[in-house]
């Protein structure tokens, strides 16, 4: 399954600002993002990384994860709403999920109970 992951390559966890400096702050969300693409992977999926900006995975820190990069330059929210507008419910087109960049803690175990249905283009945690 194709699974996008939006990551912000101009503005990485802005609301840390007050305490992480901007290379703090890039280091801190390429390692979360890192994290996230290994999970994904370890769960079978397809990660495409939906970056705002030129993204680099072997920037610094280097991300381990070879994924597929889209780049669009409109803030995340609406490129995600791009991204499904074009998988629009009742159409043939293929399963796709989504999972942020800053879900660190993800692991395959707690991915494998998410239920995703073209139809919803939906994805809920099993209750485990």
């Amino acid at each position: 399954m194709e699974v996008i992951v939006p990551f912000s390559a101009t503005r990485p966890k802005s609301r840390l600002a007050d305490v992480l400096s901007r290379t703090e702050r890039t280091a801190f969300a390429r390692a979360m993002l890192d994290d996230v693409l290994s999970a994904v992977i370890d769960a079978g999926g397809e990660p495409r990384v939906l970056a705002t900006d030129g993204f680099d995975p072997v920037g610094d820190p280097p991300i381990d994860a070879d994924p597929s990069v889209t780049v669009d330059t409109r803030p995340l929210t609406e490129a995600v709403n791009a991204v499904l507008a074009d998988r629009r419910p009742g159409e043939d087109v293929d399963a796709l999920s989504i999972v942020m960049a800053d879900l660190a803690l993800a692991t395959p175990k707690r991915s494998d109970g998410c239920s995703t249905t073209p139809e919803a283009t939906t994805s809920t945690p099993s209750p485990t």
